[in-house]
C-alpha cells in the first residue's frame, strides 16, 4: 500500500541520516574504509592497496566500525547485525 511504502521510505531516510551521524563520529581511516567497502563495493585487497596497508588492517577497521555502528544505531540493530555478520563471514573467506 501507499501508506506502508511511505513508512518504509521514511525508515530509509531516518536510517541514512542516523548512519551519517554515526559515521561522522569515526576517524577518517575507519570512515573511508567503510565507505570504500559498502558504498564503492571495493574488495578488502583493493582497499588495502588504496591505503597502502595490510588486509588485516582493513578487516580490523571494518570490524570496529561495524561494532561502533551497532552501538550507535540500536534502533536499526537488525540491519547492522546483518552487515556485521556478512562482513565477518566474508573476511574469513
Amino acid at each position: 500500500s501507499t501508506a506502508s511504502k511511505a513508512v518504509e521510505d521514511m525508515d530509509k531516510i531516518t536510517f541514512n541520516q542516523e548512519l551519517e551521524v554515526a559515521l561522522s563520529s569515526l576517524d577518517e581511516a575507519k570512515r573511508s574504509t567503510f565507505e570504500l567497502r559498502y558504498n564503492d563495493d571495493m574488495s578488502i585487497k583493493e582497499i588495502a592497496d588504496t591505503f597502502g596497508c595490510s588486509e588485516g588492517t582493513v578487516k580490523s577497521r571494518l570490524f570496529y566500525t561495524l561494532k561502533h555502528l551497532n552501538t550507535k544505531l540500536k534502533a536499526f540493530e537488525g540491519v547492522i547485525y546483518i552487515l556485521f555478520w556478512a562482513s565477518t563471514y566474508l573476511m574469513e573467506l
